[in-house]
C-alpha cells in the first residue's frame, strides 16, 4: 500500500472517537500506532516529492517534528486526532469537512 493510499485508509477506516478507556486494539486513532503510521506515511510523502504544495510540506512537516516530540504515556484528545486529520486531508487534497 502506498502512503498517499495507507493515508486515506488511516483517514477513514478508523474512528476519531476517544474512548473512556484506554484501548489495545482496533481502528482507533487515539492508538499511538496510528500516529505512527501517520508519520511515517508523511515522512515518505515529503521524501518521494508526493506533496507538491510547499506550504502543506511545511504543515506536515510541523506536524511530524511535533508528535515526534509527543509523550503518547498522555492521552490523546480530540484536539490531536483533529490536527492528524486535518494535514491528512491537506496531503490527499481533500477538503474539510463543514
Amino acid at each position: 500500500m502506498e502512503a498517499k493510499e495507507h493515508l486515506r485508509w488511516l483517514l477513514e477506516d478508523h474512528k476519531d472517537k476517544v474512548p473512556k478507556k484506554k484501548v489495545h486494539r482496533g481502528n482507533y486513532k487515539v492508538r499511538g500506532n496510528w500516529f505512527q503510521g501517520v508519520i511515517g506515511d508523511l515522512e515518505e510523502c515529503i521524501a518521494d516529492g508526493g506533496i507538491g504544495d510547499p506550504h502543506v510540506i511545511a504543515e506536515a512537516q510541523g506536524f511530524i517534528d511535533e508528535y515526534c516530540q509527543h509523550d503518547f504515556g498522555q492521552r490523546t484528545t480530540v484536539k490531536d486526532i483533529q490536527k492528524a486529520n486535518s494535514v491528512i486531508r491537506k496531503v490527499l487534497g481533500i477538503e474539510e469537512p463543514a
